[in-house]
């Protein structure tokens, strides 16, 4: 016969480990979006830092300087 709480806690360590697993692939994406974001020079470190820090509330962020038509 099978011991369900055993089986229970397996299933939820299992499902936190998905969720880890969940996190670390969109905390990636999230880090080359915003790698690429300032390559491009759409944003800056600054602008980035600022609107991290809280700075920026509802703003949208100025363009670099070098992409400005």
């Amino acid at each position: 016969m099978e011991n369900r709480p055993d089986r229970d806690r397996l299933l939820l360590w299992a499902q936190i480990a998905d969720i880890k697993t969940n996190q670390y692939c969109s905390m990636l994406a999230l880090v080359s979006l915003i790698d690429v974001l300032v390559n491009k020079g759409i944003i800056t470190p600054e602008e980035l830092a600022r609107a991290s820090a809280g700075e920026i509330q509802g703003a949208e962020l100025e363009p670099h300087p070098t992409n400005r038509s």
